[in-house]
């Protein structure tokens, strides 16, 4: 959890930073105060949901292998799935 929290910090600083300093844009004199209102939200927003969408792919990929491995009662394919190797030595014996 802290990494997200903290991956989403840091995104969230370099785009603002990118879009309202002299870096990038350099619109914080540019825009009213109610377009900075919507741009803040919309970026936050934007990469919570991105966010969000990360983790829910992974969780999904994260069952299909469990459920692969699950009906899968030959070893083999096992260490294949996992990318395990620790398996190979007892194959050669």
């Amino acid at each position: 959890m802290g990494k997200a929290a903290l991956s989403n910090y840091l995104l969230q600083s370099a785009v603002l930073g990118l879009i309202f300093t002299g870096y990038g844009f350099g619109l914080i004199d540019q825009l009213a105060p109610v377009a900075v209102i919507a741009i803040v939200p919309s970026v936050w927003l934007a990469a919570h949901g991105a966010r969000a969408r990360e983790l829910l792919d992974q969780a999904a990929r994260d069952q299909r292998c469990e459920q692969r491995l699950a009906g899968d009662d030959d070893a083999d394919r096992r260490d294949e799935l996992l990318g395990a190797e620790h398996h190979a030595g007892r194959q050669r014996a």
